[in-house]
């Protein structure tokens, strides 16, 4: 809103730099939410440093035991690879709190060198994109990447029709985030898990 005309994921380490601010007053607002909406279910964008920083001790001295296990902290997987031991690290501790860990910002094309045991995460969101039609063509090894990453451990995001819902389904996932779906909780309202988005 305050420069619409600087795009500010161009430099990833300044976008990072920038974002991990925004963590910092996301953990306040929620520390800070007290009117019983965010009981749990929630996911939150979050940097590896800030989860090694006193701004999460403090949110999580704060957060109730039992609500832990529902709130998925999201990384991105630019953030994890600059410093994978500091990943580990956070990761480690953040599940030993019991939150659980959500590796976001793959692409398909990336989905084929990660191996979601070894990194021991909850969750990865895979990025839709019509070239995974492509890829599934070409690679007649993407079922065994998927296989290897657990369907039902994945989450395909940036959902904005129903072609990308059928290309999941055909895969065995079902989990969707995006506008599309959105669209479909909107017209059919009920009980929705919260994101806290940057």
């Amino acid at each position: 809103m305050l420069l619409p005309d600087v795009d500010l994921t161009a430099n990833p380490w300044l976008f990072l730099s920038l974002s991990e601010t925004l963590d910092k007053k996301v953990l306040e607002i929620i520390n800070r939410h007290d009117d019983g909406s965010l009981a749990g279910n929630f996911s939150v964008n979050i940097n590896v440093s800030t989860i090694l920083s006193d701004d999460f001790l403090e949110f999580d001295d704060n957060i109730s035991p039992s609500m832990r296990s529902s709130v998925i902290l999201e990384l991105q997987l630019v953030d994890i690879f600059s410093d994978i031991k500091a990943f580990m690290l956070a990761k480690n501790f953040a599940q030993s709190r019991g939150y659980k860990i959500c590796i976001d910002g793959i692409t398909v094309d990336k989905l084929t060198y990660l191996n979601r045991v070894n990194l021991d995460c909850d969750l990865l969101k895979i990025i839709w994109h019509p070239s995974f039609m492509d890829l599934i063509h070409e690679d007649t090894h993407f079922m065994d990447y998927v296989n290897k990453a657990e369907r039902a451990k994945m989450i395909l995001c940036r959902i904005d029709d129903p072609q990308a819902v059928e290309v999941g389904n055909n895969l065995g996932i079902n989990l969707y985030q995006g506008r599309y779906i959105q669209r479909l909780l909107n017209a059919q309202p009920r009980r929705t898990i919260f994101a806290i988005r940057r």
